[in-house]
């Protein structure tokens, strides 16, 4: 089983994460490039956010290629300062438009000490 990636709160948080979109399971090419997308670190019921905010994620950041789909969920140290819930949690990746659509990324949050 593959280990979730883990992060420590209060620390600055970037996961690399190519979005697959299938239509009647054939897999569809998806460009981003001019397209909004957004992020934020939920509970695995999906109910809360954890994160202070939702994030607008970046064509520009490191590591990301939106003309492939893969972006970078990136996350300011203080977005995550001030969590109050740890364990498993979900990184919430949605996209606006064209396809209206919602990714959720399996990770582990860990109470960060100093």
């Amino acid at each position: 089983m593959a280990q979730l990636p883990t992060f420590v709160s209060g620390d600055h948080i970037a996961l690399p994460v190519t979005l697959q979109y299938t239509v009647n399971g054939v897999p569809q090419p998806l460009d981003l490039r001019g397209i909004t997308v957004h992020a934020a670190i939920v509970t695995t019921d999906r109910k809360n956010i954890i994160s202070q905010n939702i994030v607008t994620l970046s064509e520009t950041a490191a590591g990301a290629d939106f003309l492939n789909a893969k972006v970078v969920a990136e996350f300011p140290s203080s977005e995550t300062v001030n969590a109050k819930v740890f364990g498993s949690v979900d990184i919430a990746i949605k996209v606006a438009a064209p396809i209206e659509k919602t990714w959720y990324v399996p990770a582990r949050l860990e109470r960060g000490v100093i």
